[in-house]
């Protein structure tokens, strides 16, 4: 529990991050490709590590408590590593904060009514229950209907392919398709091979040669789905005036680990429905169908779930101009309020004068006015913005 605690706390301001870093699409997504990255490649290294580690420092509790303390220290300078490196670029000093002081369930309402926000709120949980399925599935399609659960290290190593081949794709396509057409072309490759594994479900070769390309199906929204999320935050504060950065992003995070969670019941459910007994040393057929199902069917469902959601998420083209038109509501506020400015400095000047004029301020209380004036000048002229 304590760990979930931490990882929400660390989790949710460091993906709002990315809103305040680059408003750009492309470079949003060229960060969420490198997170991605590392995030899988240092997952494998534990997973892979974890064990010969641990049994080098001697297999006990000791030699536990030791690995989790290095690697909490690791994640722990990586964090603040980010933190001091990364610059919130967007963020105006001189503006007041949009997100200041709205009510808790004023924030929920809106983000509900953010049509986007919602679509990526579903994207998200069907996602995590994908990723919940697969990860935990394939051992029962191997032990029960291929008959040789050996075969998992080889599907592991075989499954590097297309992890590599997704995350070395996925920038020039989001360069030339955008984020959104390429995650819905990575989901028709799922949807295909999911057809070919459904046509030949007891077949090896199929296993072999179709079943990792449903990890390369969901590598795209696993490098960008953050940036999807990220982008409707700026749909909210154009339609309703409000940013949400913080809440967009714990209320997505938050439908993940339902999906996550739901996804890891599910193969519970579906193999009680088929009556799977994990002593017994023949699994009766209703057994192997649900097996097929949690490895082949319901993954393929949740694929055109999937599609058919991003099929209305239609944001891409319309960012462009609800970024420029933020850009120019926010300059015509910094002239608002430089001209304010100016014309309070202006009628400084005038009060002065007339006091001087006519008698009721001497000349020093005049040249402490002057000095006033020539502060607020010289605060306008070195900060334009406001």
């Amino acid at each position: 529990m304590a760990t979930a605690f931490i990882y929400t706390a660390v989790a949710i301001p460091f993906g709002s991050m990315l809103y305040f870093t680059t408003k750009s699409t492309e470079e949003r997504s060229k960060m969420g490709v490198v997170r991605a990255i590392f995030g899988y490649v240092v997952g494998m290294v534990i997973s892979i590590g974890y064990i010969p580690i641990t049994n080098a420092l001697g297999g006990d509790q000791r030699a536990w408590v030791i690995f989790a303390i290095v690697i909490g220290f690791l994640a722990g300078m990586g964090l603040i590593w980010s933190f001091f490196a990364n610059v919130e670029r967007t963020e105006d000093p001189g503006e007041e904060d949009p997100d200041k002081d709205v009510p808790f369930w004023t924030s929920i309402n809106l983000l509900f009514h953010n049509k986007y926000w919602v679509i990526m709120l579903a994207v998200m949980a069907v996602v995590n229950v994908l990723y919940g399925i697969t990860s935990a599935s394939g051992i029962y399609y191997v032990k029960w209907v291929i008959g040789d659960e050996n075969l998992m290290a080889v599907l592991g190593a075989i499954g590097l392919i297309p992890v590599v081949v997704g995350f070395a794709a996925v920038t020039p396509l989001v360069k030339r398709f955008g984020p959104t057409k390429t995650v819905k072309m990575a989901l028709l490759v799922g949807i295909a091979d999911t057809i070919v594994r459904v046509i030949f479900p007891y077949d090896l070769w199929a296993l072999f040669i179709f079943g990792p390309i449903v990890t390369l199906a969901t590598i795209p929204i696993m490098a960008v789905g953050g940036v999807l999320v990220t982008n409707t935050i700026s749909y909210g504060e154009w339609k309703y005036g409000r940013r949400l950065v913080g809440m967009a992003n714990a209320a997505s995070g938050f439908g993940g680990k339902i999906g996550t969670g739901l996804g890891s019941a599910l193969i519970g459910w579906v193999l009680a429905w088929g009556m799977y007994n994990g002593t017994a040393s023949v699994q009766p057929h209703s057994a192997i169908i649900s097996i097929l199902a949690i490895t082949i069917w319901i993954p393929g469902i949740l694929l055109v779930l999937l599609y058919v959601l991003l099929h209305f998420y239609d944001l891409d083209k319309r960012y462009p101009a609800i970024v420029k038109e933020l850009e120019e509501r926010k300059a015509k506020r910094q002239a608002a309020r430089k001209s304010g400015a100016e014309a309070e400095a202006q009628a400084i000047v005038e009060t002065a004068s007339e006091a001087v004029a006519s008698g009721s301020a001497d000349a020093a209380g005049a040249t402490i006015v002057a000095a006033t004036v020539a502060e607020k000048q010289t605060d306008l002229d070195d900060n334009p913005k406001e």
